[in-house]
């Protein structure tokens, strides 16, 4: 019988839960992210923050989630450009992004409209609720050191 052994380190990186080894791919290169499947090594299925299970927040990458507070499914974006199409085809789907933990030192703008238009919002913590602008992402520019 084989056995896995996981060791789990958590810290705090601007208010966003960090978690290492993470279950989002480091690869992707080129800026193209990997979306966290939501099976992650704690099987909270994507949840951070003061939820159940820890989370993941990879310094350098902003991750972007579904529902509220750091719930549901994430998607983790390296340093890059992200527009409608790249959304529509991860876990966190066009219109669907309702919370933001951005790592310090990174900034992610989000764009109302695919072809990076209409209103934008600009992140530079985290955002456990996009209030109004909840729901209503098409695009995201994302600038990390």
């Amino acid at each position: 019988m084989q056995r896995s052994v996981w060791t789990v380190v958590l810290a705090v990186v601007a208010g966003c839960a960090v978690k290492s080894p993470g279950p989002v791919s480091q690869g992707g290169g080129a800026g193209v992210p990997q979306a966290s499947s939501g099976a992650m090594a704690d099987g909270s299925g994507g949840a951070m923050g003061g939820g159940a299970g820890g989370g993941v927040c990879p310094p350098g990458r902003v991750v972007v989630f579904n529902d509220e507070g750091y719930h549901g499914e994430s998607l983790a974006l390296a340093p890059g450009r992200y527009d409608v199409d790249h959304f529509d085809q991860s876990a966190v789907p066009n219109d669907s992004i309702r919370s933001v933990c951005v790592p310090a030192g990174c900034t992610v703008t989000l764009y109302e409209h695919g072809g990076f238009g209409g209103q934008t919002h600009t992140f530079t913590q985290p955002a456990p609720s996009l209030g109004d602008f909840g729901g209503s992402a098409s695009g995201a520019v994302v600038v990390c050191p």
